[in-house]
């Protein structure tokens, strides 16, 4: 279910760019960068 999660992150990533959010696309690319690099 893990890749589901990213999948879900990537998915909100692209929506949050299409209607300009971009505090939330920076709150959710860190969150992608935690989720894709090892800690």
């Amino acid at each position: 279910m893990r890749d589901a999660g990213r999948l879900d992150a990537a998915e909100r990533l692209v929506i949050d760019v299409a209607t300009g959010s971009t505090d939330e696309v920076g709150a959710i690319a860190r969150g992608l960068r935690g989720l894709l690099v090892p800690a």
